[in-house]
Order: structure tokens, then C-alpha cells, then sequence
């Protein structure tokens, strides 16, 4: 189609540019241990996605702003009722907003095969680690990548 933008990999047709980030800063933690809110052990590093990338589309709708507000992560209360559905469906909705924002990437998984492209697709995110999780959400809700921030 003419005039028609593609992301970088060619998947999708976003009508604006998508932002890319590199990915050398996303550590899957190993031998972590926390307590509550205390990290006990921070674990060992691994930066599994050296030289990968990840596209996001860099801007939010109202509604994925509402949902995001919505669906903040628990609060380390151990007095607050919070059950394990709640948590699951927490997850599953931070998921489902970053299946609409993450458009395109190179991952590939922790045995180095590619990974199925992520738009729209909540079980390629449900594959991954915590830590890509978060740092991938957190990711997201910048409008500029850690490399940008620290230039500035």
C-alpha cells in the first residue's frame, strides 16, 4: 500500500514511528532470593538479550492509561487481601497492554531461538521471565529508552 509504514522486521503497519530500544540492559536475575519487600540475595545478572532489540509504539490511549492505573502491582502488604486470582489478573492485564504496544522485537528465548513476534500475542509474553516482563513493561511506560535518559 502506498505511503504505508512498516516496522523495522516488516510485521506491522503503525501509522506513526515506533520507538526502538535495545535491549542490552534486560538481566534475567538468577538465585535471587526476597523476603516480603527485602531483597535477601540480589542474585546473579544475566543479559540474556545482548545486541536484541524491541519496538514500541510510543504513545498510549486513555484507556490503556486507565488500565494500566488500574492494574498496579500489589502492595507488599501482607495485610492486604490479596489473592492469588487477583494477582493473576493483574499479570494478565499488564500483559494484555503490552501486547498492544510492543509491536515488533528480535528476542530470542533463553536457548537462543528467535521468539514469535509479541503484538497482540499475550501467550509469547506468558513465555517469557519476570525480570524481561518488567523490564519490558517498565520499558514501555518511557517515552524515552535508559540510553536516551542517560544522554539527557
Amino acid at each position: 500500500m502506498p505511503g504505508e509504514m512498516r516496522s523495522r522486521n516488516g510485521t506491522h503497519s503503525p501509522k506513526i514511528p515506533l520507538r526502538r530500544v535495545d535491549s542490552d540492559t534486560c538481566a534475567v536475575m538468577v538465585g535471587q532470593v526476597i523476603a516480603g519487600d527485602t531483597i535477601i540475595n540480589p542474585g546473579n545478572p544475566y543479559y540474556v538479550h545482548q545486541g536484541e532489540w524491541v519496538e514500541y509504539l510510543p504513545v498510549m490511549s486513555m484507556g490503556n492509561m486507565m488500565d494500566l492505573m488500574k492494574t498496579d502491582w500489589p502492595s507488599g502488604d501482607p495485610a492486604a487481601p490479596d489473592t492469588q486470582q487477583a494477582m493473576w489478573a493483574r499479570i494478565t492485564a499488564r500483559c494484555e497492554w503490552l501486547a498492544q504496544r510492543l509491536l515488533a522485537w528480535n528476542w530470542t528465548d533463553l536457548m537462543g531461538n528467535p521468539l514469535p513476534q509479541p503484538y497482540q500475542r499475550l501467550d509469547v509474553l506468558m513465555m517469557l521471565t519476570n525480570d524481561e516482563l518488567v523490564w519490558l513493561i517498565s520499558q514501555s511506560q518511557s517515552f524515552e529508552s535508559v540510553a536516551e535518559q542517560k544522554n539527557g
